[in-house]
């Protein structure tokens, strides 16, 4: 999540988790247009190495971004125990 918030979502009427990534309000245009291409190259992927994307859209005026959920360990709890 360092482009951003992660939080853990269910999707109403999909008994699933999902991670829905709130990306910064103050993202410029290209930031909005990098995500948007990261978004998409990420949805055409499936691989273990990499977390797929379903969905990108705006919510109140902030680009959020709707990908599979990984159960484990975050990277900031990776980050604060040395890897």
């Amino acid at each position: 999540g360092g482009g951003g918030t992660v939080f853990l979502a269910k999707r109403p009427g999909i008994e699933r988790l999902f991670a829905l990534k709130l990306l910064p309000a103050n993202l410029d245009a290209e930031g909005v247009e990098r995500a948007k291409r990261e978004a998409r190259v990420a949805s055409r992927f499936e691989h273990p190495g990499l977390v797929r994307a379903h969905e990108i859209d705006v919510w109140k005026d902030r680009l959020y971004v709707v990908m599979d959920h990984v159960a484990g360990r975050t990277v900031r709890e990776l980050i604060d125990k040395g890897g």
